[in-house]
Protein backbone atom coordinates (compact mmCIF):
# COMPACT_ATOMS: atom_id res chain seq x y z
CA UNK A 1 0.00 0.00 0.00
CA UNK A 2 1.29 3.40 -0.71
CA UNK A 3 1.38 6.52 2.00
CA UNK A 4 -1.61 8.60 2.28
CA UNK A 5 -1.33 11.65 0.14
CA UNK A 6 -2.73 14.20 -2.28
CA UNK A 7 -4.43 13.72 -4.80
CA UNK A 8 -2.07 12.71 -8.28
CA UNK A 9 -2.89 15.58 -10.82
CA UNK A 10 -0.86 15.30 -14.27
CA UNK A 11 0.99 18.11 -13.40
CA UNK A 12 2.37 17.29 -9.93
CA UNK A 13 2.70 13.46 -11.65
CA UNK A 14 3.92 14.48 -14.75
CA UNK A 15 5.07 17.94 -15.57
CA UNK A 16 6.30 19.19 -11.50
CA UNK A 17 9.46 16.58 -12.22
CA UNK A 18 10.54 17.91 -15.37
CA UNK A 19 10.34 21.93 -13.88
CA UNK A 20 11.73 20.39 -10.73
CA UNK A 21 14.82 19.16 -13.10
CA UNK A 22 15.32 22.67 -14.13
CA UNK A 23 15.77 23.86 -10.90
CA UNK A 24 18.27 20.82 -10.36
CA UNK A 25 20.05 22.08 -13.12
CA UNK A 26 20.24 25.62 -11.91
CA UNK A 27 21.27 25.26 -8.81
CA UNK A 28 23.59 21.91 -9.53
CA UNK A 29 26.02 23.42 -12.44
CA UNK A 30 27.52 25.45 -10.71
CA UNK A 31 28.17 23.70 -7.53
CA UNK A 32 29.00 20.67 -10.60
CA UNK A 33 31.39 23.13 -11.77
CA UNK A 34 33.39 23.59 -8.52
CA UNK A 35 33.35 19.68 -7.94
CA UNK A 36 34.70 18.97 -10.69
CA UNK A 37 37.35 21.08 -10.78
CA UNK A 38 38.56 19.90 -7.45
CA UNK A 39 38.99 16.59 -8.84
CA UNK A 40 40.08 17.49 -12.52
CA UNK A 41 43.17 20.12 -11.36
CA UNK A 42 43.65 18.78 -7.40
CA UNK A 43 42.88 22.18 -5.90
CA UNK A 44 40.56 22.79 -2.64
CA UNK A 45 37.28 24.10 -2.53
CA UNK A 46 38.07 27.92 -1.78
CA UNK A 47 41.11 27.46 -4.29
CA UNK A 48 38.67 26.82 -7.06
CA UNK A 49 36.14 29.39 -5.97
CA UNK A 50 38.86 32.04 -6.26
CA UNK A 51 40.56 31.39 -9.27
CA UNK A 52 36.82 30.23 -11.59
CA UNK A 53 35.78 33.68 -13.43
CA UNK A 54 32.23 33.55 -12.90
CA UNK A 55 30.89 33.04 -16.56
CA UNK A 56 32.74 29.52 -16.00
CA UNK A 57 29.74 28.72 -13.80
CA UNK A 58 27.87 28.60 -16.46
CA UNK A 59 29.97 25.16 -17.94
CA UNK A 60 27.71 22.29 -18.01
CA UNK A 61 24.82 24.10 -18.13
CA UNK A 62 23.21 22.56 -21.38
CA UNK A 63 23.19 18.95 -20.57
CA UNK A 64 23.28 19.34 -17.06
CA UNK A 65 19.55 20.60 -17.75
CA UNK A 66 18.94 18.33 -20.30
CA UNK A 67 20.00 15.55 -17.65
CA UNK A 68 17.58 16.52 -15.25
CA UNK A 69 14.69 17.99 -17.26
CA UNK A 70 14.74 13.94 -18.64
CA UNK A 71 16.09 12.51 -15.67
CA UNK A 72 14.11 13.05 -13.07
CA UNK A 73 10.39 12.19 -14.43
CA UNK A 74 12.63 8.59 -15.02
CA UNK A 75 13.64 8.85 -11.90
CA UNK A 76 9.78 9.61 -10.29
CA UNK A 77 8.53 6.72 -12.56
CA UNK A 78 11.40 4.35 -11.92
CA UNK A 79 10.81 4.37 -8.33
CA UNK A 80 6.95 4.26 -8.35
CA UNK A 81 7.84 1.17 -10.95
CA UNK A 82 10.26 -0.72 -8.40
CA UNK A 83 8.40 -0.08 -5.09
CA UNK A 84 5.56 -1.81 -6.48
CA UNK A 85 7.35 -4.74 -6.60
CA UNK A 86 9.73 -4.87 -4.17
CA UNK A 87 7.86 -7.03 -1.39
CA UNK A 88 7.25 -4.53 1.58
CA UNK A 89 7.35 -7.02 4.41
CA UNK A 90 11.16 -6.75 4.13
CA UNK A 91 13.15 -4.91 6.56
CA UNK A 92 13.20 -1.72 5.83
CA UNK A 93 16.63 -0.82 5.47
CA UNK A 94 17.34 -3.59 2.95
CA UNK A 95 14.18 -2.65 1.02
CA UNK A 96 15.31 0.44 0.56
CA UNK A 97 18.97 -0.10 -0.58
CA UNK A 98 17.25 -2.78 -2.88
CA UNK A 99 15.14 -0.16 -4.46
CA UNK A 100 17.85 2.51 -4.30
CA UNK A 101 20.37 0.47 -6.16
CA UNK A 102 17.67 -0.45 -8.89
CA UNK A 103 16.36 2.82 -9.71
CA UNK A 104 19.97 4.83 -10.12
CA UNK A 105 21.21 1.77 -11.54
CA UNK A 106 18.63 1.77 -14.42
CA UNK A 107 18.54 5.90 -14.89
CA UNK A 108 22.31 5.81 -15.06
CA UNK A 109 22.60 3.12 -17.46
CA UNK A 110 20.14 5.49 -19.98
CA UNK A 111 22.08 8.82 -18.90
CA UNK A 112 25.29 8.49 -18.42
CA UNK A 113 26.18 10.69 -21.70
CA UNK A 114 24.92 13.94 -19.68
CA UNK A 115 27.24 13.11 -16.74
CA UNK A 116 30.16 12.53 -19.59
CA UNK A 117 29.27 15.74 -21.67
CA UNK A 118 28.82 17.69 -18.21
CA UNK A 119 32.34 16.49 -17.11
CA UNK A 120 33.46 17.72 -20.71
CA UNK A 121 31.84 20.77 -20.87
CA UNK A 122 33.38 22.11 -17.85
CA UNK A 123 36.64 21.23 -19.22
CA UNK A 124 35.97 23.50 -22.25
CA UNK A 125 34.54 20.90 -24.47
CA UNK A 126 31.75 21.26 -26.69
CA UNK A 127 28.61 19.34 -28.81
CA UNK A 128 30.94 19.35 -31.89
CA UNK A 129 34.01 17.76 -30.15
CA UNK A 130 31.74 14.81 -28.24
CA UNK A 131 29.87 14.27 -32.04
CA UNK A 132 33.70 13.56 -33.25
CA UNK A 133 34.33 11.29 -30.60
CA UNK A 134 31.05 8.90 -31.90
CA UNK A 135 29.71 6.02 -29.99
CA UNK A 136 32.34 6.13 -27.00
CA UNK A 137 31.19 8.80 -25.30
CA UNK A 138 27.97 7.56 -24.46
CA UNK A 139 30.26 5.06 -22.21
CA UNK A 140 32.45 6.88 -21.32
CA UNK A 141 33.14 6.76 -17.00
CA UNK A 142 29.80 4.16 -17.33
CA UNK A 143 30.96 1.44 -15.16
CA UNK A 144 32.19 4.44 -12.42
CA UNK A 145 28.96 5.79 -13.10
CA UNK A 146 26.95 3.38 -12.41
CA UNK A 147 29.11 1.91 -9.50
CA UNK A 148 28.73 5.38 -7.78
CA UNK A 149 25.09 6.50 -8.75
CA UNK A 150 23.64 2.91 -7.65
CA UNK A 151 25.49 2.40 -4.47
CA UNK A 152 24.65 5.84 -3.41
CA UNK A 153 21.26 5.49 -4.10
CA UNK A 154 21.25 1.92 -2.50
CA UNK A 155 22.73 3.70 0.89
CA UNK A 156 20.83 6.92 0.44
CA UNK A 157 17.11 4.66 0.92
CA UNK A 158 18.59 2.41 3.52
CA UNK A 159 19.15 5.11 5.58
CA UNK A 160 16.00 7.35 4.79
CA UNK A 161 13.50 4.17 4.86
CA UNK A 162 13.90 3.61 8.57
CA UNK A 163 14.16 6.76 9.13
CA UNK A 164 11.02 7.69 7.96
CA UNK A 165 9.42 4.85 9.00
CA UNK A 166 10.27 6.30 12.33
CA UNK A 167 9.84 10.07 12.02
CA UNK A 168 7.34 10.23 9.18
CA UNK A 169 6.35 13.53 9.62
CA UNK A 170 10.01 14.98 9.24
CA UNK A 171 10.36 14.09 5.91
CA UNK A 172 12.67 16.28 4.71
CA UNK A 173 15.54 16.11 7.74
CA UNK A 174 15.26 13.01 7.34
CA UNK A 175 16.09 13.23 3.72
CA UNK A 176 18.33 15.71 4.09
CA UNK A 177 20.50 13.80 6.62
CA UNK A 178 20.12 10.52 4.30
CA UNK A 179 21.71 12.87 1.45
CA UNK A 180 24.68 13.43 4.16
CA UNK A 181 25.83 9.98 4.89
CA UNK A 182 25.37 8.79 1.28
CA UNK A 183 27.50 11.44 0.03
CA UNK A 184 30.45 11.18 2.28
CA UNK A 185 30.38 7.16 1.93
CA UNK A 186 30.56 7.50 -1.84
CA UNK A 187 32.98 9.91 -1.86
CA UNK A 188 35.69 7.56 -3.66
CA UNK A 189 33.26 6.37 -6.30
CA UNK A 190 32.16 10.12 -6.95
CA UNK A 191 35.79 11.49 -7.65
CA UNK A 192 36.96 8.38 -9.80
CA UNK A 193 33.59 8.81 -12.16
CA UNK A 194 34.86 12.12 -13.04
CA UNK A 195 38.44 11.24 -13.03
CA UNK A 196 37.35 8.53 -15.94
CA UNK A 197 35.26 11.17 -17.96
CA UNK A 198 38.11 13.17 -18.27
CA UNK A 199 39.36 13.91 -21.76
CA UNK A 200 42.04 12.03 -22.35
CA UNK A 201 41.34 9.70 -19.16
CA UNK A 202 43.71 6.31 -18.75
CA UNK A 203 41.85 3.59 -20.48
CA UNK A 204 41.98 0.93 -16.73
CA UNK A 205 39.63 -0.45 -14.91
CA UNK A 206 37.43 1.13 -12.29
CA UNK A 207 40.21 -0.39 -9.33
CA UNK A 208 42.79 0.77 -11.15
CA UNK A 209 41.57 4.13 -11.01
CA UNK A 210 40.84 3.70 -7.45
CA UNK A 211 44.39 2.34 -6.63
CA UNK A 212 46.24 5.35 -8.76
CA UNK A 213 44.39 7.91 -6.74
CA UNK A 214 45.21 6.12 -3.70
CA UNK A 215 48.97 6.07 -4.20
CA UNK A 216 49.14 9.40 -5.98
CA UNK A 217 47.24 11.28 -2.85
CA UNK A 218 46.33 9.03 -0.26
CA UNK A 219 43.04 7.60 0.83
CA UNK A 220 41.10 11.03 2.49
CA UNK A 221 43.34 13.15 0.39
CA UNK A 222 42.66 11.60 -3.14
CA UNK A 223 38.98 9.45 -2.57
CA UNK A 224 37.15 11.24 0.10
CA UNK A 225 38.02 15.31 0.37
CA UNK A 226 38.19 16.35 -3.15
CA UNK A 227 34.44 17.72 -3.98
CA UNK A 228 33.72 16.90 -0.68
CA UNK A 229 31.99 20.48 0.42
CA UNK A 230 30.26 21.40 -2.81
CA UNK A 231 28.76 17.99 -3.25
CA UNK A 232 27.30 18.29 0.85
CA UNK A 233 25.65 22.09 -0.14
CA UNK A 234 24.01 20.24 -3.27
CA UNK A 235 22.46 17.73 -1.08
CA UNK A 236 21.47 20.18 1.77
CA UNK A 237 19.93 22.52 -0.76
CA UNK A 238 17.81 19.84 -3.47
CA UNK A 239 17.00 16.39 -1.60
CA UNK A 240 14.88 17.85 1.07
CA UNK A 241 12.90 19.61 -1.73
CA UNK A 242 13.07 16.22 -3.87
CA UNK A 243 11.71 13.87 -1.51
CA UNK A 244 9.09 15.89 -0.03
CA UNK A 245 7.86 16.13 -3.54
CA UNK A 246 8.45 12.31 -4.84
CA UNK A 247 7.56 10.96 -0.98
CA UNK A 248 4.97 13.14 0.57
CA UNK A 249 3.42 14.92 -2.47
CA UNK A 250 2.96 11.75 -4.86
CA UNK A 251 3.66 8.76 -2.51
CA UNK A 252 5.55 7.16 -4.93
CA UNK A 253 6.91 4.66 -2.36
CA UNK A 254 5.21 2.03 -1.26
CA UNK A 255 5.30 1.14 2.46
CA UNK A 256 3.87 -2.02 4.56
CA UNK A 257 1.30 0.00 6.46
Amino acid sequence: MTTSVEKRSFFWMYVSPSLFGVVRAVVGTPIDVVATREILHNKTTFQVLRETPYPDYRRGFQPNTMKFVIRTPAQFLFTKFFSSVIPTNLNPAIRGFTLGLLISGAETSLFNIFNSARTRFIQGTGWRELRQEGPSVLIKGLTAAWSHRALSSGIFYAVYEPLKQQYPNQGMAVSTCSGIVQVILTSPFYITTTERQRENAVSEPLYRTIIRLYNLHGFFKGLVFPALVPRLVHTTLITGIFMKLMDDKLGLIHRKV
